[in-house]
């Protein structure tokens, strides 16, 4: 049971850790020079009052403003923190710098099985492949382990051991940017078979571009947690 005595002793053992860790991480970030940026025309309360876990389509007016979009660059040497006008996160960028990390992660993916499904609600949103390996609860009370996964559970847990310290690594970066989060996600209590796939996060979604690699079409991620933050890491060649 979710609340046995034994699971709210777990719990708490686990949660002081977790405050150590957090601690810890955020000393280490406050070390770094970070590179400042806040929107002022943005706050993060709004968008979450905004929130709302259905796909809508881009207004018309947002999308005549997209070739005047400034493109924004995360530095080599310093992580990167845009704030909305509220002082909220919106994005903490960190360049990994760590080439062969984030090729071997390139090289997993080639490897990957090719996926039974690649669209949303019926929509292929791009030509590209895609997986959903992870644990979630869309549709359900309870967190359950995708039916991707569960397909093909054997590559899919070679995939992750094999790229165990890009995972840490990005949780590390989560719990420097927000401890709270970082604390919330490995403490959110998860029925027996489910399982923490990628360090904080359950799990991941992964695009392929194939030999051929083309974007995917503009659109929302309607699904994320209204009070996380998702983990988004691109490697090999692109523009």
């Amino acid at each position: 049971m979710v609340h046995s005595v034994k699971n709210r002793k777990k719990l708490v053992k686990k949660m002081r850790t977790l405050k150590k860790t957090a601690k810890r991480l955020v000393k280490l970030g406050s070390q770094e020079g970070i590179l400042e940026m806040k929107l002022p025309y943005v706050a993060l309360g709004d968008l979450r009052r905004r929130w709302s876990q259905k796909e809508r389509p881009l207004h018309p007016a947002l999308l005549r403003k997209l070739k005047n979009f400034t493109r924004i660059k995360i530095p080599k040497d310093k992580p990167l923190r845009i704030s909305g006008s509220d002082g909220g996160l919106l994005v903490y960028g960190v360049a990994l710098n760590d080439k062969e990390l984030v090729d071997n992660l390139y090289e997993s993916i080639q490897d990957a099985p090719t996926p039974k499904h690649y669209s949303f609600k019926g929509k292929k949103r791009s030509e590209y492949e895609s997986w959903h390996w992870t644990a979630w609860a869309k549709y359900s009370l309870e967190p359950f382990m995708s039916r991707e996964y569960l397909d093909a559970q054997e590559e899919a847990d070679k995939f992750f051991e094999d790229n165990k310290e890009v995972f840490s690594r990005m949780s590390e970066i989560l719990g420097q940017c927000a401890p709270g989060v970082f604390k919330q996600f490995q403490t959110y209590p998860l029925p027996d078979g489910v399982k923490r796939l990628c360090g904080a996060w359950l799990g991941c979604a992964i695009n392929k571009g194939g030999n051929n690699p083309n974007q995917t079409n503009r659109h929302r991620d309607a699904s994320e947690a209204q009070y996380g933050y998702s983990g988004l890491i691109s490697c090999e060649d692109y523009q």
